[in-house]
């Protein structure tokens, strides 16, 4: 049976405040927001941070059974989270090492 959103860390045995990486599978829509905003800004692209999605780093907070979820999560393509046309025209300063 799969869990509400959220849900599956109701009862966790420890804090998990300041695991961050757990937001992808507790806040799902607002990291994919957070995305969109990059992109309507100019980003070309954009990625999840998964920098303690290891066993090791993940068993501070008895969660080190998830560490392949938090890195398998599924991002859609940029051309799927907002269109081109929807996107902040890229300006020259914000990427000098490109060419015209």
């Amino acid at each position: 049976m799969r869990r509400a959103v959220g849900t599956e860390f109701v009862n966790h045995p420890k804090d998990l405040k300041g695991n961050n990486d757990i937001l992808v599978i507790t806040q799902p829509d607002k990291i994919i927001e957070i995305h969109k905003q990059y992109l309507l800004a100019g980003a070309d692209m954009v990625e999840t941070n998964t920098f303690s999605s290891t066993s090791i780093a993940q068993a501070d907070y008895a969660t080190e059974h998830i560490a392949y979820r938090l890195n398998k999560w599924y991002v859609p393509p940029s051309a799927e989270l907002l269109p081109a046309a929807e996107r902040a025209p890229a300006h020259e300063s914000a990427h000098p090492h490109r060419a015209p």
